[in-house]
């Protein structure tokens, strides 16, 4: 069953993963900027394990938007997704 703890991480690792491929910053500059490894990084990117809230306000720092843009980037995406559903579903 997936909670709604899982769907936010989702979409909050899709958010980071749209903003990093805008601003064309790396996974790896993410994991420096962190202090993490580039795989315990690229968890989190991908969504495998999920951002801690310091990591959060970190990552929307190193991506130049705050925590408030990653949220309504990522209810934007889950917006999508759902549309998306219904449209399949219908």
């Amino acid at each position: 069953m997936t909670t709604v703890m899982d769907t936010y991480s989702s979409t909050i690792a899709g958010a980071v993963r749209a903003v990093l491929g805008h601003s064309k910053k790396s996974i790896s500059g993410l994991a420096m900027f962190l202090d993490l490894s580039r795989e315990t990084a690229s968890s989190r990117v991908n969504g495998s394990s999920v951002f801690n809230v310091n990591e959060l306000e970190m990552t929307a720092r190193f991506l130049g938007i705050t925590v408030d843009d990653l949220n309504e980037l990522a209810d934007l995406f889950h917006r999508i997704e759902c549309r998306n559903e219904k449209r399949v579903a219908a």
